[in-house]
């Protein structure tokens, strides 16, 4: 499968976040990773990671939430704390989480990474990302164009300036203007971002993107959308 090029973007994004392909790193050959921003874009990573099976030290500089979407492996935090990742789960690993990674069989998340969290807490797991209820109301969007679109959602974490979780929305479209940067990936639905400069990004199930703080332009949702979120 040839390696996914990323095309410039008002808001960088990658479709087939689970199935493209990476790129080899130059520091070793068990891992490959492919970026969907710049270095550090407004302090904000995002990409897909893929790992061999392998054992090593791991430590996170920076808050990292990941969605796994193959593979198998453990985490084993320095105080004990153990997280057996799987397909379809998602983990907000924070800030200088320290502990040792065994990958039993190849594993493939998608993430978003940031700085601003404490580092300190219990590392928030949310199992079956795609299907588990969105139980609380959000309530509707404000001054929709188009539609009553409504939201909905989970808070996985929130921690100082870092939040995660889960979104979901009905059909409509608004104004937006996005406050607070942030990376998202996608699980269900469709929609279509449209940029003020007219750049159009469409999206559909496993597509991740990263919208920069004072993006601006419309949204419309044609088929209810989920997506996993990291914000800061």
């Amino acid at each position: 499968m040839p390696v996914k090029k990323i095309k410039q973007s008002s808001a960088p994004h990658v479709a087939g976040a689970s199935t493209v392909e990476a790129e080899l790193l130059a520091i070793d050959d068990t891992h490959r990773v492919l970026p969907f921003t710049m270095p550090r874009t407004n302090g904000f990573k995002a990409g897909v990671l893929t790992s061999r099976p392998c054992r090593m030290p791991i430590i996170f500089e920076r808050d990292q939430l990941s969605l796994f979407t193959a593979g198998k492996a453990t985490y084993t935090g320095i105080g004990g704390e153990i997280i057996n990742v799987e397909p379809g789960m998602l983990v907000h690993f924070r800030r200088d989480w320290t502990g040792e990674l065994v990958v039993h069989q190849p594993i493939r998340q998608v993430y978003g990474s940031c700085s601003g969290g404490s580092g300190i807490g219990v590392t928030p797991v949310l199992a079956d990302v795609a299907r588990v209820p969105a139980a609380e109301d959000w309530g509707p969007v404000p001054s929709p164009l188009e539609g009553e679109p409504r939201t909905s959602g989970i808070v996985l974490s929130k921690d100082g300036q870092v939040e995660s979780g889960v979104w979901v929305c009905t059909p409509g479209k608004w104004a937006l203007e996005v406050g607070r940067d942030e990376y998202c990936h996608f699980l269900a639905g469709r929609c279509t971002y449209t940029h003020e400069s007219g750049e159009v990004i469409e999206v559909v199930p496993d597509t991740a993107v990263f919208f920069p703080k004072g993006w601006k332009g419309t949204c419309q949702v044609h088929e209810t959308v989920r997506k996993v979120y990291l914000l800061r």
